[in-house]
């Protein structure tokens, strides 16, 4: 075997190592900066101490994410899968009984805020210091309303939505319901428990939503 051919293999060996490595690295960042983030705010927070806490150079953290405000795009994006992948597949498979798929989605929501809580501080806390990451929350939340669109139509196709309702002005409401600021108010500041949260937000949104039966 020539030495190129060595070479050759040992880059093939090898890449998988440096992909794994390079995820952990990314990973390890990600968790120093929420840390600083949520301590310190996003104008107190530096690339210098972001890499200082993952105990990884300055410059791997910008060539891994570009920027501070990479950093906070990476955190959110780290979030968006959170807290089952399999969510869509399993509203779209209680699409027949609406009662059951509002069921599905608020205790989603509610197990969503509550992993997430600490990155909803940071996002919350970064937008008024940065244009770039307010437009990020307003990106999120418009997603946030589209994806709620398509389970509104599918309620109203089968007369669950009370008979006044149009499917834009329920979606003001369950929007609005399922907000992360209606959480932080009622569960971080009120101190309810999660689960009364999660019962009175589905009582709440049905009673609004559903036509009587």
């Amino acid at each position: 075997m020539t030495a190129a051919n060595m070479g050759v293999r040992r880059r093939r060996y090898d890449a998988p190592k440096r992909r794994a490595g390079a995820a952990d690295t990314r990973a390890h960042i990600l968790q120093a900066a929420l840390r600083l983030l949520a301590e310190r705010g996003y104008l107190g927070t530096t690339v210098e101490a972001i890499a200082a806490q993952a105990g990884v150079g300055v410059r791997t953290v910008y060539d891994t994410f570009g920027s501070k405000q990479g950093v906070l795009r990476g955190v959110i994006e780290s979030f968006s899968p959170m807290p089952r992948p399999d969510f869509e597949a399993r509203a779209a498979a209680s699409a027949a009984d609406p009662v059951a798929q509002l069921r599905l989605i608020i205790s989603f929501v509610v197990d969503y805020y509550t992993a997430a809580e600490q990155f909803l501080d940071v996002l919350e806390a970064s937008a008024g210091a940065d244009p770039g990451i307010a437009a990020l929350r307003r990106t999120g939340e418009r997603l946030r309303r589209d994806s709620q669109r398509q389970v509104l139509h599918n309620w109203l196709r089968r007369g669950a939505l009370k008979p006044h309702l149009s499917v834009r002005r329920a979606g003001d409401i369950l929007w609005a319901l399922t907000s992360p600021h209606l959480y932080r108010l009622f569960v971080h500041d009120l101190g309810w428990s999660q689960r009364a949260y999660t019962q009175w937000l589905g009582t709440s949104v049905r009673q609004l939503l559903f036509a009587d039966r």
